[in-house]
Order: C-alpha cells, then sequence, then structure tokens
C-alpha cells in the first residue's frame, strides 16, 4: 500500500509539473491529467490507512498471544516453585526431583519456541509450535502439584499404619492387663443387675417372682454367679487360668440374661392378660351398646320407623360377633401375640360399630321427632283451615240470620211489601241467604260505639257485620286495635280473629 501510494504520488507530482508548464502554453489537457492524478492519490490514502491499522491490529494481537504465554509459562514456574517447597517440607523433595527436571526442560522449550514466535512474524507453525509448547510445560506443572498430593498421601498413609500398629500392640498389652479386672467387674456388675431386676419386679409386681420359670431362672443365676466368684479366687491364687475363670464368669452372665428374658416374658404375660381384659371390658360395653339399641329405639317409639337405622344395627351386630370370636381365640390362647392383635382389631371394629349405632340412633330420634312435629304443624294447619272455613260458614248463617230477622222487623213495622219488591217471586219462600258483599257501603265512617257486639243484630245500615272494623276511621282503629289498617290486613286470619274478639268487633 505504502509503494502505491509512493508511485500515485510521483505521477501526481509529474502531472502538476507538467500541468504547470503546459499552463503557460495555454493547454487545457494538462490541467485535466493532473486532477485525475490528484483524485487516484487520494483515493489510495484511506486504503493505505486500512494496512496501516490492519497491520497494526495484527501487532497487538501477536503481543497479546504472546503475553498470554507469557503469562502461562510465568505461572506454570511459580507451580512448580510451590510444588518444589512442598516437598521439601513434606521431605518428599528426592523423590520429585525427576519430575521437576523434567518440568524446567519443559518450561525452557517453551521460552525458545515463544522467542521463535515473536521473532517470525505472522507463521501460523511458529503460533501453533510455541502454544504447544507453552501448554505442555503448564500441563508438567500441574502434574507436578498432582505428584506431591500423592506422594503426602502415600506417606501420611504410612504415617497412619505405623501408628495403628504402634496403637494395636499397647492396646493389646493393656487388654491382658486388664482382663482379670474386667472378669472381676462382670462378675460385680451381674450380682448388681440380678439385685436390681429383683428390686424392680418386686416394686412393679411382687408376685413376678413367684412365676415358675423366673423363680428357676433366678436360682440358676445366683447358683452361677457364686461359682465365678470362686473361679476368680481360684484365678488369684493360680489354682486355675484365666480362661477358666472367664468361661465361668460368662456362664453366670448367661445365667442373668436368661433370668432378665423370664422376666421379661412374665411381664409380657402379664400385659397380655391386662389388655385381653381390658378389651373385654370394651367389647361388653360395645356389645351393651348394640344389643339395647332395638329396645332403645322402641322405647322411643320409632323401632318401625322409616328413620330407624336396621341395616347399620344388622352390620354392627356382625362385627360385634366377629369381634367375640376373635376376643375368645385370644383368651384361649394366652401366649398368641397374633390371635391378641387380630382381638384388638376386632374389638376396635366393634367400638367404632356401637359408636356408628348410637350416633345413628340419636340422629333417627331427631329426625323422628323432627318428623313428627312436621306433621303435627301440618295437621293444625289443616284444623285451623277447617276452622276458619266452620267460622266463615257461621258468619254467613249469622248475615243470613240478621237478615231475615231485619225482614221480619221491616214487616212488623208495615213496610213488608217493600220486602216483598225487593226479592225475586221465584224466591218469596226461600230461605234466608247471606248478604252480598257489594251490598254493603264501606265508604261508612261509624263510631265504635255503635259496632260493638252488644248493638248486634241493629248495626247502622250498609255496615258488613262480619268486618265491623273496616268501618271505624283511622284515629279509632288505631286506637283500638293498637295498629293501622295495613298492617292489620297483612296479619294472619286467627291473627286478626283474636283482635276482633278482645275489641268485640267479631
Amino acid at each position: 500500500a505504502a509503494k502505491k501510494y509512493a508511485q500515485l504520488k510521483k505521477i501526481a507530482d509529474d502531472a502538476l509539473a507538467a500541468a504547470a508548464k503546459e499552463d503557460k502554453a495555454g493547454s487545457p489537457d494538462a490541467n485535466r491529467r493532473a486532477a485525475e492524478a490528484v483524485a487516484a492519490l487520494e483515493a489510495q490514502v484511506p486504503k493505505l490507512q486500512d494496512a496501516v491499522n490492519s497491520r497494526l491490529e495484527a501487532d497487538a494481537k501477536k503481543r497479546a498471544e504472546a503475553d498470554a504465554m507469557k503469562q502461562k509459562l510465568h505461572n506454570a514456574e511459580h507451580a512448580a516453585d510451590i510444588a518444589k517447597a512442598k516437598a521439601e517440607k513434606l521431605q518428599v523433595a528426592p523423590e520429585l526431583e525427576d519430575a521437576l527436571q523434567e518440568a524446567k526442560k519443559l518450561r525452557d522449550l517453551a521460552a525458545s519456541k515463544l522467542k521463535a514466535f515473536e521473532d517470525g512474524g505472522d507463521d501460523a507453525a511458529l503460533y501453533k509450535a510455541a502454544t504447544d509448547a507453552v501448554d505442555e510445560a503448564e500441563r508438567a506443572a500441574n502434574a507436578l502439584d498432582e505428584k506431591v498430593a500423592d506422594l503426602a498421601a502415600a506417606k501420611k498413609k504410612r504415617q497412619a499404619e505405623e501408628e495403628a500398629r504402634r496403637k494395636a500392640e499397647e492396646a493389646r498389652k493393656k487388654r491382658e492387663k486388664e482382663e482379670l479386672d474386667a472378669m472381676r467387674a462382670k462378675t460385680q456388675s451381674a450380682k448388681e443387675a440380678a439385685d436390681d431386676a429383683k428390686r424392680d419386679a418386686l416394686a412393679e409386681d411382687p408376685t413376678l417372682l413367684e412365676d415358675d420359670d423366673v423363680a428357676t431362672a433366678l436360682r440358676e443365676a445366683e447358683r452361677l454367679r457364686r461359682l465365678a466368684e470362686q473361679a476368680l479366687l481360684d484365678a488369684a491364687a493360680g489354682k486355675i487360668s484365666n480362661a477358666d475363670a472367664l468361661k465361668a464368669v460368662e456362664a453366670a452372665e448367661n445365667a442373668y440374661r436368661a433370668f432378665r428374658n423370664a422376666l421379661n416374658e412374665a411381664r409380657l404375660r402379664r400385659q397380655r392378660e391386662r389388655e385381653r381384659k381390658a378389651l373385654r371390658r370394651t367389647l361388653d360395653q360395645a356389645s351393651k351398646t348394640i344389643d339395647s339399641a332395638p329396645a332403645w329405639a322402641k322405647q322411643r317409639n320409632f323401632i318401625h320407623e322409616a328413620e330407624y337405622p336396621k341395616e347399620l344395627i344388622s352390620q354392627a351386630t356382625k362385627t360385634e360377633m366377629e369381634a367375640q370370636a376373635k376376643l375368645a381365640s385370644a383368651e384361649a390362647h394366652p401366649d398368641d401375640v397374633e390371635a391378641l392383635e387380630a382381638a384388638k382389631i376386632a374389638v376396635k371394629a366393634c367400638a367404632d360399630a356401637a359408636k356408628e349405632v348410637s350416633i345413628a340412633l340419636d340422629e333417627a330420634d331427631r329426625a323422628y321427632r323432627k318428623r313428627r312435629r312436621r306433621e303435627a304443624d301440618e295437621k293444625e294447619a289443616e284444623l285451623r283451615r277447617r276452622l276458619e272455613e266452620e267460622e266463615e260458614n257461621a258468619r254467613r248463617k249469622a248475615q243470613s240470620f240478621y237478615d231475615h230477622i231485619n225482614r221480619k222487623n221491616m214487616a212488623a213495622m208495615g213496610l213488608g211489601d217493600l220486602v216483598d219488591r225487593t226479592k225475586p217471586e221465584s224466591h218469596a219462600h226461600a230461605p234466608p241467604t247471606a248478604v252480598k258483599a257489594d251490598e254493603f257501603d264501606y265508604t261508612l265512617v261509624v263510631p265504635y260505639a255503635q259496632l260493638t257486639a252488644d248493638k248486634a243484630p241493629n248495626f247502622p245500615a250498609g255496615v258488613d257485620p262480619a268486618n265491623r272494623e273496616k268501618f271505624l276511621s283511622d284515629a279509632e282503629f288505631s286506637s283500638i286495635l293498637g295498629c293501622d289498617k295495613s298492617a292489620f290486613t297483612a296479619m294472619p286470619k286467627w291473627k286478626r280473629d283474636a283482635m276482633k274478639k278482645k275489641a268485640q268487633l267479631f
């Protein structure tokens, strides 16, 4: 790029010189050629700059790669020094000498390859050779560290083995010395343990020691303990060996162990017996609940009703029979643990069934009582409806009676023909009928004193005798009945009738 630039610069200089000479002669071609040469020179300048920048970047990259490899070499040398120091501290440096020399040779080779790469330009082969040599030197340094670790572990293992052998020897000597003391302690411990077991048994249940198996095992243990004590005395006197004394002590220990096992078995037998009795009480209580269910329901008068849980009680009875059989089997075989466990499960199921029966009976009783109350309420509602119908019929009959009296009074006053004209001829001899609702004038306002029961049947004309409260003024209505007319109308009929009776308006 520099050479090209120099050529173009020379061409441009020559063209400018030629243009200056020809300009005096007045030739325009010289100026054109000079301008073209300068333009070509200007176009070459960026290319020269790009080439320079590329070269600078390549040099920087090469320096960076060389610096990185130098750092790796430095790290490898530092790691080798550390490994050497560790080896000297662990006193294994002679065993590491060959590896240290090999690692140094590899570092020297890598340094020479790196120098050749720095001095050799952009040759890729030099770069690869330098990189491989540096990596090899780095691996050698790492291998040094691993070898030091292996040497340290081997030395530690040897030291541990030596320490273990030393301790084993000391332990063996100590064990031989303590054998006789241990046998004395075992004998004493067996005696104390036997005394403690007897004391605990007496505190727990004095009858435990009266069990045949327990009593036999205790006598045997005490006999062997006395023999062991005599054997120790003979061993101390040199009459028998320590091995023979040890056999006597172990026999006493085994006898005590048998005594303890017999005592535990006796405890388990007593415990199983207590459990069977508890199961029997639980089952008796559950059976009482299940068996008394029909009588209880009969006493409550709903044994034949739909609410009575017949199926549940039948199933509970089957569960009770199974529990009775399981518990009877457990009682017949007191040492059978599986039979006892089966009885526990069966009795629990029976107790749960009894609880369900009790709950179901309570719920059934409540449902039965609720149904009976509902039926009673329905009957009461029906009786009230009939009563209202009867009261309505009575009201109509009373109204008919009042109309008949009114006609008789009018006939007595000489108004009979008026009465006859008001009735169709075809009904002249018909019995009195109830007054129609359209014959009353509900717009009338009548004082309370003219509407009370003692004024019957002489109420003012247009007044409905069965609904006299409708003819009261609003003020008298609220004062006498204690509420307004709209609230009174919203009440049930039986309540309105009661209030009307109290106010003498019924």
